[in-house]
């Protein structure tokens, strides 16, 4: 059991004309994150770049080589297991969002909910959780954690059995700390905008990705090794 677990969280496009929208939380205990933090640093100052979005790296070749390393490093240590990235996307075409006046910051919200339910769920047993999304005025976030802490998180396991019989499992998380941060400080909250930005980019353009890759795999295929 861990005493302490961060989240890291930004979103993609979660307003506007855009049909697809996400958002990503970056979470697993301090000491793990902040070794990862440090070394998300050290490539932004070993380029002089000061912060990656997603939306600028199609156009910038040296934002490109360091958003590369991100991905490795993000998913280097979702490998090894100190970390877990989870990613919630959807579709404001599908009829659970067309809805007449839609808020889209509240079903933003709704969706921050839905995605920090299931990652701490699935965390296991942790005694505190600290938050910290990207700087984001419209979400009143004191009012988001206190109704996340008012979540029983064991609802399909609401009864457990000690050695005195059974009891009541009222599992709720505790958020102990949270605080909107400023993403050029904090190149983790970047890994996460990346990956925001990268799954939603997948749901767009998923029928372009796939015939490219097609067609890479067909063009390499072209003159076998052994055959030349």
């Amino acid at each position: 059991m861990f005493e302490s677990y961060l989240i890291f969280s930004d979103e993609s496009a979660y307003i506007g004309s855009h049909r697809y929208r996400s958002v990503c939380a970056v979470s697993g205990p301090r000491a793990y994150l902040k070794e990862l933090n440090e070394e998300l640093k050290a490539i932004l100052d070993g380029t002089n770049l000061s912060e990656i979005k997603f939306v600028e790296i199609s156009t910038h070749s040296l934002k490109i080589q360091s958003a590369k390393k991100f991905f490795k490093n993000g998913l280097d240590y979702c490998l090894s297991g100190k970390i877990k990235i989870y990613v919630i996307t959807w579709d404001i075409e599908d009829s659970r969002h067309v809805v007449l006046n839609r808020d889209d910051i509240k079903n933003l919200q709704i969706m921050y909910y839905q995605l920090l339910k299931n990652l701490i769920i699935h965390s296991g047993k942790v005694k505190e959780w600290g938050f910290f999304p990207d700087e984001m005025s419209q979400i009143n976030w004191p009012e988001f954690i206190s109704y996340l802490e008012n979540t029983n998180l064991s609802k399909k396991n609401e009864f457990e059995q000690n050695l005195f019989g059974f009891f009541r499992n009222l599992n709720f998380p505790n958020i102990n700390k949270h605080k909107e941060l400023d993403s050029k400080k904090y190149p983790v909250v970047q890994l996460a905008d990346l990956f925001a930005g990268a799954i939603r980019f997948s749901h767009v353009h998923g029928k372009e990705l796939h015939l490219w890759l097609q067609k890479k795999k067909f063009e390499s295929s072209l003159f076998p090794i052994q055959d030349q």
